[in-house]
């Protein structure tokens, strides 16, 4: 799919999601449904959650940005950049984790007459912030790879039709609001799953192959092997490495 088709496609799915969101903040604020205070956590939540983020990710995803046209062309084991920033992003995490224990006492001073809900569910923001980040950088990964359709599916459509179903589930009276709070910071373990398996997938299928390889497999000498690769790669079908060892 060209870079164009990917983006009229993305808006459209984006457009899509854009419905399901206007449903759910209606769903949300409809009377005698959710509690003010009910709805106000879920803010909250997604509020302190681009807090947490910014601490969390250490800059990773935009280095991933930055320096991706340097190692995409690297022999598979000596691009580790996304290696790098994922675990950067825990150490980042770790460090968060750490503050908001150390913060908690000034928070619960702070909120425990105005917001006893957010006191109750303090904690609960770091997985939430943790699964959000993982999500993220796999996101990030999909749009320098040029395969921004599946993220912006997921995110702005797949995750709004899972609040979409917990919502249902709360009017049902089949989960309480407890449940419904830990099953939305559960929410993005789904799309990490479903985007996790796209890409490694997608990069699998992409597993560089030797020439001599192709021709044993077409039954073909090297030689013609070769040729019929440069072909192919003048159509801009396959792209053609050249490694050197050294040793």
């Amino acid at each position: 799919m060209g870079i164009r088709r990917q983006s009229i496609f993305s808006s459209l799915l984006i457009y899509v999601g854009f419905i399901f969101g206007a449903l759910n903040t209606y769903l949300f604020t409809k009377q005698g449904l959710f509690k003010p205070e009910e709805y106000g956590l879920i803010q909250v939540i997604l509020n302190v959650n681009l807090v947490f983020f910014s601490i969390c990710t250490l800059g990773g995803p935009a280095m991933m940005s930055r320096f991706f046209p340097y190692y995409q062309n690297l022999p598979k084991k000596q691009n580790d950049l996304f290696s790098f920033v994922l675990l950067a992003s825990l150490a980042g995490f770790t460090i968060l984790c750490l503050l908001a224990y150390f913060f908690q006492p000034l928070v619960v001073r702070k909120f425990q007459t105005t917001s006893a809900l957010l006191i109750n569910y303090y904690y609960w923001i770091l997985p939430y912030t943790l699964f959000y980040t993982v999500f993220y950088i796999l996101e990030v990964q999909s749009y320098i790879s040029k395969k921004g359709v599946a993220p912006s599916f997921l995110k702005e459509t797949v995750n709004r039709l899972i609040v979409t179903f917990l919502i249902v589930l709360f009017m049902l009276k089949v989960i309480n609001f407890d449940q419904f709070v830990k099953s939305y910071v559960f929410s993005y373990v789904l799309l990490i799953i479903f985007l996790g398996a796209f890409l490694y997938l997608y990069y699998k299928a992409q597993e560089p192959l030797h020439y001599s390889q192709v021709g044993e497999k077409l039954g073909v000498s090297a030689i013609t092997a070769y040729d019929m690769l440069r072909i192919l790669e003048k159509g801009g079908l396959v792209r053609l490495f050249c490694w050197i060892n050294l040793n």
